[in-house]
């Protein structure tokens, strides 16, 4: 049996402190593996760029990761001693997210140890936070075009969750 998937083209926005910008990843599906009840591709990042504050910067330890078999996708990226992670916020029925990646988690240099979630879909009186909120399109295929940067994040329908940890 054959599965195709498609190239992972991300263009994202990035603001994080004094920092604004753009990233962009590049991936490719290089193998395959069988991952419950499905194929889950291997993503291997070909290139991945951050221009930020007018510079332009090309990143090299940069991941993708396909998220199983609900395609909970996230890619990870070091830049300026810190390790930044695009992911989702917010979760439908079966634990599946209905958008793009609309968040940013901040590590130290370690890649572990946590200095900002910006995912948190909610705080303690249960207000929406999402304190590092971003947007990303999916570059298509055919032409490079990408949609526009307005944020239309919602909660995806049946999530009741607390929090994303």
């Amino acid at each position: 049996m054959e599965i195709d998937f498609d190239q992972q083209d991300w263009i994202c926005t990035f603001k994080y402190a004094d920092k604004e910008g753009f990233v962009y990843v590049q991936g490719s599906p290089t193998s395959c593996r069988m991952l419950g009840m499905g194929m889950n591709p291997e993503i291997s990042v070909d290139t991945a760029a951050l221009y930020v504050n007018g510079k332009y910067e090309t990143l090299n330890a940069v991941s993708y990761e396909w998220g199983g078999n609900h395609h909970n996708d996230k890619f990870r990226f070091t830049y300026d001693g810190k390790v930044y992670e695009y992911f989702h916020s917010s979760y439908g029925f079966g634990g599946r997210s209905c958008q793009e990646m609309d968040c940013m988690r901040v590590y130290e240099a370690d890649g572990t140890t946590l200095i900002e979630d910006g995912c948190k879909t909610f705080d303690d009186n249960l207000s929406e936070v999402r304190s590092l909120p971003v947007v990303c399109r999916f570059a298509n295929l055919n032409d490079g075009s990408f949609g526009d940067f307005t944020d239309s994040f919602e909660l995806c329908n049946g999530d009741f969750r607390l929090d994303t940890n």
